[in-house]
């Protein structure tokens, strides 16, 4: 079979292919083990010839033999999480993965104007709210145009930057 590497650490009892498959050799025919979805992750169970055993996320498997000498994270390119395909995974350091993934990835910026003219610029609709003392839904459905008025309870209207 193409594309397959031995894991290292385990004597090549263990291989992984390019798609992210696990497989174990045996005398006779290789077996294909299954990764379980333990808490958003998938993991993988291996025992070494000593006996022990150690459980390893999928990512960390792929990390180890195809991105060898890597200690950032690896991002999923389209998206999915149960994509390990060696083209879908991309190295990147946490600061970049948080810019990309965490709580302020998906904010969008929000001016409060009156009459036309904008006077102030906030990070998000949380930001907005919380500094001018109503619900962020109140500041999103202003922006959406979800409401009829377009003038929030503050006298002023708001609406998406950019």
């Amino acid at each position: 079979m193409k594309n397959q590497i031995d894991i290292p650490g385990y004597a090549g009892r263990y291989y992984i292919t390019y798609e992210g498959d696990v497989f174990r050799r045996w005398k006779t025919k290789d077996s294909k083990i299954i990764s379980h979805r333990k808490s958003h992750t998938y993991v993988v169970r291996l025992t070494d010839q000593q006996g022990n055993r150690k459980m390893y996320s999928l990512s960390q498997l792929m990390r180890m033999t195809y991105f060898q000498g890597c200690t950032e994270n690896l991002y999923h390119r389209n998206g999915l999480r149960s994509d390990f395909s060696v083209n879908n995974l991309q190295p990147i350091t946490k600061q970049q993965l948080g810019k990309m993934t965490g709580g302020n990835s998906k904010s969008r910026p929000v001016c409060k104007s009156k009459g036309g003219k904008a006077i102030t610029f906030y990070h998000s609709a949380r930001q907005a709210a919380k500094f001018n003392f109503m619900s962020y839904q109140t500041v999103i459905g202003r922006c959406n145009g979800k409401v009829k008025s377009k003038y929030a309870p503050d006298g002023y209207e708001y609406q998406w930057d950019g």
